[in-house]
């Protein structure tokens, strides 16, 4: 071939996209001293004291500082320990207070990066040759070039009282917007293993969504709330949505034998259907967002990882979610 004219035209065009994102969060419980007599002032150089070695031991402590040196190392920059002390009254309080027992000290450190890249090319080529013998040959040709790449690190670290285990069952809130936890406590053999735990009550408005089992008038463990025992109390519900519309209704035969779990002012046991209640349907779907259900002190009692949805019979939307409680 002897190409005698010719007109050619190449096109090129490129993106290229990455986005990352870190997030750490450390903390750090420190030692809880217990009262031994009933009054519970204190006096505000102890408590500053108190403060000072909270400080010293979290600097101090061999376990931080390796765990920072490892984050350190990961994210490419300085990260600190420590923790916020408490707002306390200038005004000089009288004490009698004698202590004699430490709550364990703990620490958590939860680390999350996320990477993703994106690269597209795309090649164009089209023109008009001519040859010596005559011909006359028009071409063209696409070429499209892509690749994309995810990463995702997760690490959990915790020990001492910041590892407590919990547990999160699905809590309906039937007459309030969020659920919360009060400073009552209740015992309760929410893991099914034969020995009950102390837990911290849900206050008025918010139910543990049940299914009695075995028709006995009482939710008697774990196995009879939802998420105790799985870690996710929307994936145990999804189970019996058996018509799969994402809803758990009347269609499905479970629904008659929900019920709503809860203490009275008293703490005696209460166990409401959910029809009793007007509640007409509920999602089964649900969307991750941890929050700390803590108290005045700052002590934790239980976290929420996801809510969801319901909806009553008159349309009223409602809420319901997974809550981590402290065991």
């Amino acid at each position: 071939m002897r190409i005698i004219e010719s007109d050619v035209s190449l096109t090129a065009q490129r993106s290229f996209q990455r986005e990352r994102s870190e997030r750490v969060s450390i903390r750090y419980e420190a030692p809880r001293p217990v009262p031994n007599n009933v009054d519970e002032s204190v006096s505000i150089s102890s408590a500053a004291r108190m403060i000072e070695e909270q400080e010293e031991a979290v600097n101090n402590d061999p376990r931080l500082r390796m765990i920072k040196s490892l984050l350190e190392a990961m994210l490419g920059h300085e990260i600190k320990l420590g923790h916020q002390a408490p707002d306390t009254n200038k005004a000089e309080l009288q004490s009698n207070t004698q202590t004699t027992t430490q709550i364990e000290d703990g620490f958590s450190i939860e680390y999350h990066a996320s990477e993703q890249e994106s690269e597209q090319t795309q090649f164009n080529a089209e023109g008009v040759i001519k040859t010596a013998d005559g011909r006359e040959i028009s071409f063209s040709s696409e070429l499209k070039l892509s690749r994309s790449f995810s990463q995702t690190v997760d690490i959990n670290i915790a020990t001492g009282s910041a590892a407590r285990p919990k547990k999160d069952p699905l809590v309906l809130n039937y007459d309030a917007p969020v659920a919360t936890l009060s400073d009552k406590t209740f015992q309760f053999d929410i893991d099914a293993d034969g020995k009950n735990e102390s837990l911290h009550m849900l206050t008025r408005g918010s139910a543990y969504l049940a299914l009695d089992r075995n028709r006995d008038g009482k939710i008697n463990d774990g196995k009879e709330l939802f998420g105790a025992q799985s870690g996710n109390g929307f994936a145990d519900l999804t189970q019996y949505d058996g018509d799969q519309n994402g809803w758990i209704d009347e269609a499905d035969t479970v629904y008659a034998d929900l019920k709503l779990w809860l203490k009275d002012a008293s703490g005696q046991d209460q166990l409401l259907s959910i029809s009793q209640l007007r509640i007409g349907a509920i999602s089964v779907r649900y969307a991750r967002g941890d929050f700390d259900l803590n108290n005045q002190q700052n002590q934790n009692y239980g976290q929420i990882r996801s809510s969801g949805v319901y909806l009553k019979e008159n349309g009223q939307v409602g809420t319901l979610q997974q809550v981590d409680l402290s065991v």
